[in-house]
Parts: C-alpha cells; sequence; structure tokens
C-alpha cells in the first residue's frame, strides 16, 4: 500500500491525546463466561474518547439517535477498552493489552484490574495483540519499558510486525502521527526477544487461531476460538469495531481505517462468518461486555447482545 495512504485516512489520530477524558464508570470486576472448555474473562482497560465524524463520512444526528438514541447527539462518544482472557487448559492468553500509562488519561486500567481479580501478569502465557495501535499494545510495556507481561510469549500478525518495524517510517509521516509509529516500533523492539509473528490459520492455543482482517492496520488480525460445545466466539480486535455503527453499516469507512476498502472486505468478512455460523462475537470497543451475535438484516446487520 502507498505509504501516504493510511496516514492520511489516520489524520484525525492525531487530536486523540488531547480529547477530554470521557465520562465513564470503571469496571474493575471481571465478566466471565465459559464456552466448551475455555472459560472468558472481560476485564476493562477503561474508555477512550472518540469524535463520532470517525464512525462514517455519512453519520448524522439522525444516525446517531437512530444508533445511540442521543436527543442531541455529541461531538465526543466513549469507547470502551476492553482485553478478553482465555484460558484453555495450561493457556492463559490475553487479547490486547490496553493503552498503558502514557495513553488517554480514560485508559490503562487493565494492570488494576487484573490485580483486582487475583491475576498475576506473571502468569499470563501469551499476549496477541490485534495491532500496534496505542489503545491496544501501548499497555505491552511497563512504565520503565519491561515486559508488562514477563512470561508470555507475544503474537502480532507478520504483517502488522513488518510494517511498523519499517526504516525511516516515522520521516515520512505527518507530525502529529509520529508518536503512533515511534510507540509501535518501541513496542516490537523492546519485545522482540518474545515475538512470535502468525498468519491466517496459525494456532494461538488449542482451538484459538488467526483470522487475518488487514485495513483498520495493515496487518490486523482477529481471532476464532472454536469450541467443543456451544458458539464458537470471533474477537475481532477493531476490524468491527462500534457494535451499532459498524453492524448497521459495515460498508462505512471508519476514520481510523488505514485502508478503508481492504477494511470493509474483513469487517463483511466477520459480520457474514458470525451471522451464518451463528457464532458469537466480541469487540475491543464496544460497549461493555461486548459480547452477542450478528443478526442479518438485509445487506447489513444488528447486533444482539448476549445474555
Amino acid at each position: 500500500m502507498p505509504a501516504n495512504d493510511i496516514f492520511d485516512l489516520e489524520a484525525a489520530a492525531a487530536s486523540l491525546p488531547n480529547l477530554p477524558a470521557p465520562v465513564h464508570r470503571q469496571r474493575p470486576e471481571a465478566l466471565e463466561r465459559r464456552l466448551g472448555d475455555a472459560r472468558l474473562r472481560f476485564i476493562s482497560d477503561g474508555a477512550m474518547s472518540l469524535p463520532f465524524r470517525a464512525l462514517g463520512p455519512e453519520v448524522s444526528a439522525e444516525v446517531l439517535a437512530d444508533a445511540f438514541g442521543f436527543p442531541t447527539p455529541p461531538v465526543l462518544g466513549r469507547g470502551d477498552l476492553t482485553a478478553l482472557l482465555i484460558e484453555i487448559g495450561s493457556d492463559l492468553v490475553l487479547i490486547d493489552a490496553g493503552g498503558g500509562h502514557a495513553w488517554q488519561e480514560g485508559a490503562g486500567h487493565l494492570m488494576a484490574h487484573l490485580a483486582a481479580n487475583s491475576v498475576a501478569p506473571e502468569s499470563v502465557t501469551a499476549l496477541v495483540l490485534t495491532h500496534l495501535h496505542p489503545d491496544h499494545a501501548w499497555g505491552a510495556l511497563t512504565p520503565t519499558g519491561d515486559p508488562a507481561f514477563p512470561n508470555a510469549r507475544v503474537i502480532v500478525g507478520a504483517q502488522e510486525a513488518k510494517f511498523w518495524s519499517e526504516p525511516g517510517l516515522e520521516v515520512i509521516v505527518r507530525p502529529a502521527f509520529r508518536p503512533t509509529v515511534i510507540g509501535a516500533a518501541h513496542v516490537l523492539t523492546r519485545l522482540a526477544e518474545r515475538l512470535v509473528k502468525l498468519r491466517e490459520g496459525d494456532a494461538v492455543a488449542p482451538g484459538l487461531h488467526i483470522l487475518d482482517t488487514p485495513g483498520h492496520s495493515p496487518g490486523h488480525i482477529s481471532l476464532l476460538l472454536e469450541t467443543s460445545s456451544g458458539p464458537d466466539l470471533i474477537i475481532t480486535g477493531d476490524a468491527v469495531v462500534n457494535d451499532q455503527i459498524s453492524f448497521s453499516h459495515p460498508d462505512w469507512a471508519f476514520g481510523f481505517d488505514s485502508d478503508a476498502p481492504t477494511a470493509i472486505l474483513s469487517r463483511r468478512r466477520l459480520l457474514e462468518m458470525a451471522a451464518d455460523g451463528g457464532h458469537l462475537m466480541t469487540g475491543y470497543h464496544w460497549s461493555w461486555p461486548g459480547l452477542g451475535h450478528a443478526e442479518r438484516t438485509g445487506a447489513a446487520f444488528r447486533f444482539v447482545p448476549s445474555a
């Protein structure tokens, strides 16, 4: 992909670190579910501020009122940040690491919330980063730059690691986007000895496999958890970024997608896979806890939260 494509579409991200912290309730409690032999725990890293205009160029007051019930839609919305902890046999897999201490004020609570649920960082055997944007990856390091999960192998998409490791990348991007580039490269460098680069179909743990879903970032990955009984689970990361707009308008470009046409294909792939296969779905920024099903409604979909 031409280098400037991602930076033109991601330009709005420059304002995010300076947005006011969203008003939200901290969620130190974990939501627990069992799927077959897997134990799932949804654990909050906090919440982020998100300009509603990022949800699509066609977003209007009417669309927002219909999707979210706002009588007067605000400029800023709140996006939950929810990591997923999966226990399968002897594996303890964490999906995404939160924004860490240096990102938005509303984020960076994952470590405290893990502790509140008696989960020691040393017990995590695998950390999967769906992509290397700050809100998913910066929490992989402590404030001193050490691995936050010292015994975990760190899994990223092969194309994602290649893109953010490109020499001189920070020089050709817009100045406001340089912290994202530098931060991604820093994570990769500090975790290089434990880095595992995977592709479509590769296994993270028994029953947990990689799905290549590029577009939101060049090497974004999602995951499929196949269960011994009950529905399978699709873990979308940011390939399906919102539990309302991304379902009802899957062909709208999300403002932070690096390659909008490819992101739309990835989004539709996951939604169709879930709706046709009866799979559960979860998304990192969906309304807490972000677990449910996709139902077809004509050419679009509807999110049905799980009870």
